[in-house]
């Protein structure tokens, strides 16, 4: 199943459950800059307990703490500008049978880094595009144009991998957040300095 979605849609995948053990985000843009400064765009991940919050600072995948104490999780690195020609410029693996019992959901994160300090949002930002690929098949389970779908926001909930029976499905979340990343954690339980 492929889904490209727009704002505010919701899709949820119920391909069988073994079809869902490994997984990549990938977010790419394009390395363009507007009134002389660059976007760094940034992917994260917050692995949550069932009250919906993290249950370790571990449990927060990003540029600050690339992978999960579990090592279900991992980070590829933070690039701070974005690259048009790289097909993938940040990653996010996550093996989801590696995830600890207490995990009931992976949420995935997009933001831009410093964007009320830059005056930035995503419909500045060149070819920004995130995509959701089941790596045991290659297939593409969704993909966000993030310029055209959130032209307005620097702060996207992407979507998350949730535990259903004894395996894990995908759902499309596809939701602008109001702040920036710092208040994304807070919101999942983490204090960012």
């Amino acid at each position: 199943m492929s889904v490209s979605l727009e704002k505010k849609s919701h899709a949820e995948s119920h391909a069988p459950v073994e079809k869902l053990e490994f997984v990549s985000i990938n977010l790419s843009w394009g390395a363009r800059s507007r009134f002389g400064t660059e976007f760094d765009l940034d992917l994260s991940c917050f692995l949550l307990n069932g009250d919906g919050k993290v249950g370790a600072e571990t449990d927060f995948v990003f540029y600050n703490n690339p992978a999960s104490a579990c090592g279900s999780s991992v980070y590829s690195g933070d690039n701070r500008v974005g690259e048009w020609h790289e097909l993938d410029s940040e990653t996010i693996n996550i093996d989801l049978p590696k995830l600890k019992d207490e995990v009931e959901r992976a949420v995935i994160v997009a933001t831009i880094h410093e964007a009320d300090k830059r005056n930035q949002v995503f419909g500045f930002v060149s070819d920004s595009r995130v995509e959701v690929i089941n790596r045991k098949n290659s297939k593409l389970l969704a993909a966000y144009n993030l310029g055209e779908a959130f032209r307005d926001e620097a702060a996207v909930i992407i979507c998350e991998f949730f535990r259903s029976g004894k395996g894990w499905k995908f759902r499309s979340l596809n939701r602008e957040y109001m702040g920036d990343l710092s208040e994304i954690a807070k919101n999942f339980g983490i204090e960012l300095d």
